[in-house]
């Protein structure tokens, strides 16, 4: 899911497969489905851009871009959609406010399940939809698995690590190489993260 900044509403993938549906959350909690995404994966990734545009992802593979713009003709459809090949194992992904034309994720690698995972920054690139491999960040934190990402205007990113629940701050590759620990939090299976960009630092 995302918070799209132009109406004020969370948007996401709803169901699995070609059961999947776009989904609006207004503030209240009340939802309303908004018609098929049309497509065949699961989607388990999602984030609206500063252009009013949901990007959805299957690991950071199969991806989506929805319109979102308010009073557009477009309103609710695919733009866009695709297959890309990310270096390591992606869970989610971010728009990052002074960012770049990028989406923003942190990944893993041996699958999670071993001695001597480490976190690695990656960018999807939006005119080119390809992946690029950044920052190896080491072993920061459970099996460095990074279901929920989120930004603020700080220009740096957020993750919550699903084993642990640690949360941490990762800088892009322009303001450093070091991730620093914020908080911890709830462990977690099945999660992701959504955040205003326009919302003050975290």
């Amino acid at each position: 899911m995302g918070y799209n900044v132009g109406d004020n509403y969370l948007y996401g993938a709803i169901g699995s497969g070609s059961n999947t549906d776009l989904v609006r959350i207004a503030a209240s909690g009340d939802s309303t489905i908004l018609g098929s995404l049309n497509v065949t994966v699961n989607l388990n990734a999602g984030d609206v851009d500063e252009n009013n545009q949901y990007w959805a992802t299957a690991s950071g593979k199969q991806w989506i871009q929805v319109d979102l713009k308010p009073g557009s003709a477009t309103f609710g459809r695919t733009n866009a959609s695709g297959t890309a090949n990310p270096t390591y194992t992606q869970i989610d992904w971010a728009y990052v406010p002074g960012g770049g034309n990028y989406l923003w994720g942190l990944a893993y690698n041996s699958g999670g399940l071993t001695p001597n995972v480490n976190t690695y920054l990656q960018r999807f690139d939006r005119n080119t939809h390809t992946w690029s491999l950044f920052t190896d960040f080491g072993n920061v934190a459970g099996k460095n698995q990074w279901g929920a990402v989120y930004a603020s205007d700080d220009g740096f990113l957020y993750g919550s690590e699903n084993n642990s629940g640690q949360i941490w701050k990762f800088p892009l590759p322009a303001n450093g190489t070091t991730a620093v620990k914020i908080s911890n939090g709830p462990a977690a299976s099945s999660n992701d993260g959504a955040r205003c960009i326009k919302a003050a630092n975290v």
